[in-house]
């Protein structure tokens, strides 16, 4: 039971952050286009709103891996004194693919809008552990990197409630982000196409 919360869980926290649909494109860059919040600043001269392809971002994103935090790796002081202007994200999800099946596949995220109430949501302080209750959940960060105007990137780990998971208000600024998917990896495949009878 414990071990199918868990995967339960990470299954949540991963939906919540997702705000874009993506096409089922496999192994190869997606078109650059998208929307524009108005949250952070905007790398390139392009005007949030603009509606512009975020080529800013993808600039500064290009070279930028996926990787999961390590907690406690990224003093609070330290996120404090970075200015993020997007983000980069990895999310796993189970696609049907055109005439191959069902896959398990992963994919790479830009973050152009939300991206300054995600840092500030990230800043927020750990709660004071509980001596009390805690429903026995286990979450698997999803590996978020900030990158700055420079290039420069951060892989701060959320800041967690009084049962050691992550924060409400982290989630829910994780929820508002905008993405633009970059690409689409196939990882395993998980199920068969079944023919039309």
């Amino acid at each position: 039971m414990k071990a199918f919360m868990s995967r339960w869980w990470s299954v949540v926290a991963a939906g919540v952050a997702v705000a874009a649909v993506v096409a089922v494109v496999v192994g190869v860059t997606l078109p650059r286009g998208t929307s524009h919040g108005g949250q952070s600043r905007s790398p390139a001269g392009q005007p949030p709103g603009s509606g512009a392809p975020p080529t800013g971002w993808m600039a500064l994103a290009r070279d930028v891996h996926c990787q999961t935090a390590t907690p406690g790796a990224v003093s609070r002081a330290r996120l404090q004194a970075f200015h993020a202007v997007t983000a980069v994200s990895c999310v796993q999800q189970v696609r049907t693919l055109s005439g191959q099946g069902k896959w398990l596949v992963s994919v790479r995220r830009v973050a152009t809008s939300g991206v300054a109430a995600l840092q500030a949501a990230l800043e927020r302080p750990d709660a004071k552990p509980t001596q009390g209750f805690c429903p026995a959940l286990a979450y698997l960060p999803m590996p978020l990197v900030l990158v700055d105007g420079a290039g420069h990137t951060l892989a701060p780990s959320p800041p967690t409630g009084s049962c050691h998971l992550p924060q409400q208000a982290y989630l829910r600024a994780l929820g508002q982000v905008t993405w633009h998917p970059v690409s689409v990896q196939r990882i395993r495949q998980v199920g068969t196409t079944q023919p039309m009878s």
